[in-house]
């Protein structure tokens, strides 16, 4: 039987209340503490996926939402689509989780992550491994504020326009951040 969906909203909310904590942080301590729980119960060695299905569970049962094998396309900064993949997790609309169960997390899975959030353009991500002994889990963070304009996509015709148009002052010779001639004019 399907819950309704004030049952659901006040219990998400509850899961993340009683902390003047940023909520995205808040949201990150509690999937550490489940992430703890599942690792303590099925312990290593089982495939990823596995850990995906246990985390997304546990989550659904507390109210959190979760999308599983979230689509995320990868634009050029002239919005041609040059690809796309899935991330483990999306949490909330505002966390991105990766997985991995292996035995020790390499750069390369940093730097996936990372790749994700840009793609993604969400600020805030969790690195966690499931494969070792001990649970690894690590925050990552990546600012929007470098790559937000020139790949909005409701910014993207104002970068446009903006380039077209220092170009187009190079040309006559005028540098565009001074509003004055290049070459300094003899009086």
């Amino acid at each position: 039987m399907e819950k309704p969906d004030d049952e659901i909203e006040d219990r998400r909310f509850s899961a993340l209340e009683g902390s003047e904590k940023d909520p995205v942080f808040q949201l990150c301590d509690l999937i550490r503490e489940v992430s703890y729980a599942i690792h303590q119960f099925l312990h290593n060695g089982h495939p990823e996926k596995v850990y995906e299905n246990a985390l997304a569970h546990r989550l659904r049962k507390q109210g959190i939402k979760v999308i599983q094998q979230h689509p995320i396309k990868v634009y050029d900064e002239d919005g041609t689509l040059l690809g796309s993949f899935a991330a483990d997790l999306l949490v909330e609309d505002m966390l991105i989780i990766e997985l991995k169960a292996c035995a020790t997390l390499l750069s390369d899975h940093k730097a996936q992550d990372q790749g994700y959030l840009r793609a993604s353009r969400i600020e805030h991500g969790l690195l966690i491994n499931f494969g070792s002994p001990k649970l690894e889990v690590k925050k990552l963070y990546q600012s929007l504020k470098e790559f937000f304009a020139p790949f909005c996509p409701f910014c993207f015709p104002l970068v446009f326009i903006k380039r077209r148009f220092i170009r187009s002052f190079r040309k006559i010779g005028v540098d565009h951040r001074f509003g004055h001639s290049e070459s300094p004019t003899e009086t």
